[in-house]
């Protein structure tokens, strides 16, 4: 790819970048497919339970075996929103 000056408009000139090419994939990349996986389902009554942190640990653990890093990161990330949302709403306690 290479960026040609553009000539004739006005002091400096310009740059003119070619526009970038789409080219679709022919099949989606792994982490797509692993990012479709159905998480666990955890009952809403749980929150309660003061095991929960040990549990919640356990599942990311299981789903770090099935899953790759990246998938696994993003979950977490949810989850952390969710619950700081939630903290903030004061759903749920510090």
């Amino acid at each position: 790819m290479a960026i040609e000056p553009v000539t004739g408009l006005g002091s400096g000139g310009a740059l003119r970048v070619p526009r970038a090419r789409v080219v679709p994939l022919s099949v989606p990349p792994s982490s797509y497919t692993a990012a479709g996986a159905k998480p666990p389902a955890i009952s809403v009554t749980a929150i309660d339970d003061p095991a929960l942190p040990e549990v919640l640990a356990e599942l990311a653990a299981t789903r770090a075996d099935e899953m790759d890093a990246d998938t696994v990161n993003r979950e977490l990330s949810i989850a952390r929103k969710a619950i700081g949302w939630w903290q903030r709403q004061g759903w749920i306690g510090p």
